[in-house]
């Protein structure tokens, strides 16, 4: 919910505005970005950080980029990113099937995927994906971690760090 009302936040922010005189409309539109993840920062009951780089004009703005956040679920996008680039390759379909067994569930925590019982329910990896995301299922996750490899989401992202250098760095 976070992320998409966060994204909903930057996409109606960068609708915004004209240009006033003298800056270019790219321009005022970074700032008015800026300017709401700072208001949303404050808002927090916590410590925010962020970095974002227009990759088309190298312009970046950020808030604490000198801490150091833990992860969390952060690999999750990298997981789903791999997913749906399987997808769409024909790798691997949306639709395939997996059947849900506890020795696939993570200890102490994730119960929904476990109270569905062990070997009763077969879910699509598209369902596997939105427990992962929506609902942050730790056993979703590494069931789409076994799908799709590890070492397939770890090379995607390395290229896409190829990709973060070759436009200007992030």
């Amino acid at each position: 919910m976070r992320l998409s009302l966060s994204a909903l936040v930057i996409a109606t922010v960068l609708l915004a505005a004209p240009a006033s005189r003298g800056q270019s409309l790219q321009s005022v539109r970074h700032e008015q970005v800026a300017a709401r993840m700072e208001s949303v920062a404050r808002q927090l009951n916590g410590v925010a950080g962020y970095a974002i780089q227009d990759l088309s004009t190298g312009e970046s703005f950020d808030l604490n980029a000198d801490l150091v956040f833990p992860t969390a679920s952060s690999i999750k996008l990298a997981i789903l990113l791999e997913l749906m680039r399987q997808a769409q390759q024909g790798t691997l379909s949306l639709d395939e099937k997996h059947t849900v067994r506890r020795s696939e569930m993570v200890g102490g925590g994730d119960p929904i995927l476990y109270m569905l019982g062990d070997g009763t329910v077969t879910m699509t990896l598209r369902d596997l994906a939105v427990f992962m995301v929506v609902l942050s299922d730790n056993s979703a996750t590494n069931i789409l971690i076994d799908r799709v490899g590890m070492d397939s989401v770890n090379a995607e992202s390395r290229a896409w760090g190829s990709l973060k250098r070759t436009c200007g760095g992030i």
